[in-house]
């Protein structure tokens, strides 16, 4: 059976100074016996910190490490994610580019932060845009291979398909 497995958000709530707590909701769809919803937590906190017993063809992250404050916090979001792929299954990556996020960052005037900026100060939101390279190296270090993939994006978006080894 074909399971698809996207992980769509991301929120952060406190301002600066920063410490993040990210969570992933996921949406599971099963195929070909109907359709099943769940909402679930990449947290602790939420209680779902773990790889479950469910492996997936196809895990997508899209628009949640371009929030995440850190180089760390970026790759134990995709570690995530990655577990639950299925050997031979794939793993979609995207997120905002560095042009968009530079480009916004100019217009609205916001403050740097780490390797990224703080976009509303109220909120503690923070972006960064990450480089296709920067991708391929999250692929690289949770053991997946780039696969060729004929999605074509918008320049604001960076993004890469990798497959996990059989």
């Amino acid at each position: 059976m074909s399971a698809i497995l996207a992980s769509n958000q991301i929120r952060f709530r406190r301002p600066p100074p920063m410490s993040v707590h990210p969570f992933l909701r996921h949406s599971i769809c099963r195929r070909p016996a109907g359709v099943e919803l769940s909402s679930n937590a990449l947290d602790p906190r939420f209680g779902w910190a773990r790889c479950g017993d469910r492996q997936y063809d196809l895990v997508t992250a899209v628009f949640v490490i371009n929030v995440l404050l850190s180089l760390d916090d970026r790759l134990v979001s995709i570690r995530a994610a990655a577990c639950l792929v299925r050997p031979g299954g794939h793993l979609l990556i995207a997120a905002r580019s560095e042009s968009a996020v530079a480009g916004e960052a100019r217009r609205g005037r916001w403050g740097q932060f780490n390797d990224g900026w703080v976009s509303t100060p109220g909120k503690g939101t923070f972006q960064k845009g990450i480089p296709t390279a920067e991708i391929g190296w999250f692929m690289g270090a949770v053991g997946f291979q780039i696969a060729e993939c004929a999605l074509r994006l918008s320049s604001d978006v960076s993004w890469l398909l990798g497959r996990r080894s059989l």
